[in-house]
Parts: structure tokens; sequence; C-alpha cells
């Protein structure tokens, strides 16, 4: 999804006036990409059902598929899958979290948390302002995008948390070792 957003994000990036009327912001290639991502989300669900269940947290499992699969739909039914597009930049940082899951040495948690505070929050942020400031007469994705971003934060903050414990835990080990404990 990051890959096909591009063309759109630059697009969006130019045009200053109101998104939707971007001839850009519905291309074919919008509404199939939206519709694989769909798909995706089922698929995700269904096979972390039968392989990874103990994964699926109910809230930023079963409900973050079952919200971006309904934002979708509507944004293919509304004709605005280009504007959907843009928001699929913020799927960068999970590009590097894969990375880290199919192979280990791979994994590294400062490039992934950076991609992450850059897209999902900062990124988000512009597209909150883009989309009130060249939208105002539509508040659906506006308060679509506004709805959606504590769920971001809300993971930023348990990356935080994580690496502040792995830290203290590194950082503890490194004074045993030194003193000969």
């Amino acid at each position: 999804m990051t890959a096909s957003s591009l063309p759109v994000v630059f697009s969006g990036m130019v045009y200053q006036d109101d998104l939707l009327e971007n001839p850009f912001f519905n291309p074919p290639f919008g509404v199939c990409s939206t519709a694989f991502f769909a798909a995706y989300l089922l698929l995700d669900i269904a096979i972390g059902w039968f392989y990874y269940r103990e994964k699926l947290d109910p809230i930023t499992g079963w409900l973050h598929h079952a919200l971006y699969l309904s934002i979708c739909i509507t944004a293919i039914q509304l004709g605005a899958t280009g504007l959907f597009m843009l928001a699929c930049f913020m799927e960068l940082p999970t590009i590097f979290l894969s990375l880290g899951h199919i192979h280990a040495p791979w994994r590294n948690d400062l490039i992934f948390g950076s991609v992450f505070f850059l897209t999902r929050i900062v990124y988000h942020g512009y597209l909150i302002w883009h989309v009130k400031v060249h939208m105002p007469s539509n508040y659906y994705f506006y308060v679509l995008a506004i709805l959606v971003l504590p769920m971001h934060l809300y993971w930023f903050y348990r990356f935080a948390m994580q690496q502040i414990r792995n830290w203290r835990r590194s950082r503890s080990l490194a004074l045993e070792q030194s003193s000969g404990v």
C-alpha cells in the first residue's frame, strides 16, 4: 500500500484545492489498490485466527481491521480512493516492522520508531490539517482522520514504553556486569 500510495501522495501535495477535484484522486488504480487492501484486511484476520490468534488484540486487531475495511468500502463508494491512498502512506513503518519479523538482524527499533513517528503522527497531523483546509465542506474524512489518530498515538506510546523498559533492562545488566555481580 505504501508503494501504491506514492503517486497519490505526490499529487496530493501538489494540488492545493479540493482534493476530490484532483484528477488523480479516484483512478482505477486507486480503486484496485483500495479493494486489494480490503481483501488483505479480511485475509489477515482469517489467517490470524488460525495461525497467530494470540497476537490479535481486540482493539488493535479486530476493531482496527473492521474499521479500515469499512473505510475502504466507503472510499470506493464515495469515489475518494485517492484520499484513502494518501493515508496509506502511513503504512511505511509496517515495512520496517515486518523486516524485523522476517529476519531478526534486520530489526532496527530506532528506524521503525522514527518512521512511525514521522508518518503516523506528524504526517497524519498534516493530513488532518490538509483535509480541514482544502475540504471544509466534507466533515466525514476530517472526523475520520481525527478518530484514527488516537490509535496511532496509543501504539507509539506503547512502543516508547517498550523501548524505555528495554533500555533500563540493558543498563541494569551492564551495571551488574561492570560491578562483577
